[in-house]
């Protein structure tokens, strides 16, 4: 039972302006939501780091 590990990184600080505490807190609240149903995997995580962008792991089974 392997693991492949695919590691998505989503810069939303540039060209977007800095979002909100309330805009971040909806997209770490919804974002795994929508990728969970679109690309079906096993395991999330999901960061927002100091430079306002978002960094998405995936982790499938194969």
């Amino acid at each position: 039972n392997s693991h492949l590990q695919i590691n998505g990184y989503l810069s939303l600080f540039d060209p977007y302006p800095l979002l909100s505490l309330e805009e971040m807190a909806l997209i770490y609240a919804t974002a795994p939501l929508l990728i969970h149903t679109a690309l079906a995997f096993d395991y999330y995580s999901l960061e927002i780091v100091k430079n306002n962008s978002l960094r998405i792991f995936l982790l499938y089974s194969i």
